[in-house]
């Protein structure tokens, strides 16, 4: 079951990241200042979720059970809702 949160995770919350959040960030000067802190912020939301899909193409012999996928979606669209209000209220969440 820790394959399918990681793998449902990164599927959420690299695409926020990238369609939401990066337009943003990657203008900012405290950002293009930094370029390891930028690094970081592209390899932490670009090679995990090609990892996994990679797993789970290639190599996953364990199937995804259907039935785990709600509970997982919540938790994941739960984790981006509060850490997108928390953003929003009292700045970044990861600084």
């Amino acid at each position: 079951m820790l394959f399918e949160i990681a793998l449902l995770m990164e599927l959420i919350v690299a695409p926020y990241f990238w369609i939401l959040l990066w337009p943003a960030l990657h203008t900012q000067p405290n950002f293009t200042e930094n370029k390891s802190h930028m690094l970081g912020l592209v390899l932490d939301h670009s090679v995990p979720v090609s990892l996994l899909l990679i797993d789970f193409i290639f190599f996953n012999a364990n199937p995804i059970v259907m039935r785990h996928l709600g509970i997982v979606g919540v938790v994941a669209i739960s984790y981006l809702v509060t850490n997108m209000t928390f953003a929003l209220t009292s700045g970044p969440v990861y600084p």
